[in-house]
């Protein structure tokens, strides 16, 4: 909402994202700490007023750009 954009609080971003059924099927094998769901470490981070994710954090995705993004196999 506007009020949201005028604000530096994530709660109604995190509320609308989190409470999505759409959003489940990507969460998986992206954070070494929490290997299941990555948005339970942004979760923490939000908590913690963290300003960068931590990238020692992160698993490899092992695929370029291009396929990631489905333009090459």
């Amino acid at each position: 909402t506007d009020t949201a954009l005028q604000t530096t609080n994530l709660a109604e971003d995190w509320a609308v994202l989190l409470g999505s059924r759409f959003n489940d099927h990507g969460v998986g094998g992206k954070s070494k700490s929490h290997p299941m769901d990555i948005r339970q470490m942004l979760i923490a981070l939000e908590k913690r007023k963290a300003r960068a994710y931590p990238k020692s954090d992160l698993l490899p995705v092992k695929k370029t750009l291009a396929q990631v993004l489905g333009d090459e196999k």
